[in-house]
């Protein structure tokens, strides 16, 4: 897939949820009672730069200082 389609793809509808650790196994439970496909797409880390990626391939790593204004 190209970058512009992972990052922007609109096929299906999808939903993207922040959850906490100790709220994981109670969401999982929830989509897999409710028959609804539910995927990890990463962590949330203390750390100063954004990374996207899909296995092996980087789609984006861009340290947070370069997006705002100096």
């Amino acid at each position: 897939a190209s970058t512009a389609a992972v990052l922007f793809g609109e096929s299906n509808t999808r939903f993207l949820a922040e959850i906490t650790p100790s709220n994981e196994a109670a969401i999982i439970e929830l989509f897999k009672t409710a028959g609804v496909v539910l995927r990890r797409l990463g962590e949330v880390v203390e750390n100063d730069r954004v990374v996207i990626k899909m296995g092996d391939q980087t789609f984006v790593a861009i340290r947070l200082a370069s997006l705002l204004p100096s």
